[in-house]
């Protein structure tokens, strides 16, 4: 029978690898293509302002606000509303 504080332990790296890990992803910003390095776990609000397009606010975390608008394939759409991760 396996030990089942081995597993646990496993599951640790395992979840802590997914955390960590990065994928590629192309945007189009700003009519500019983009490939940007993203965290599995980041937020688009989030990749946005780590690569200094600051114009993209957080507000009320819900989307009420309106202040987290961005276009997505030329509509609009509140990052906050999006299912980002």
């Amino acid at each position: 029978m396996e030990n089942p504080l081995v597993n646990l332990f496993d599951l640790e790296e395992r979840l802590h690898i997914m955390e960590t890990a990065k994928v590629e992803i192309n945007l189009t910003i700003n009519n500019i293509p983009r490939k940007l390095m993203v965290g599995v776990e980041d937020s688009l609000l989030t990749v946005l302002r780590r690569y200094s397009y600051f114009s993209v606010k957080f507000g009320c975390d819900d989307g009420t606000c309106g202040v987290c608008t961005v276009l997505q394939d030329g509509k609009p759409k509140r990052l906050m509303l999006m299912g980002q991760r």
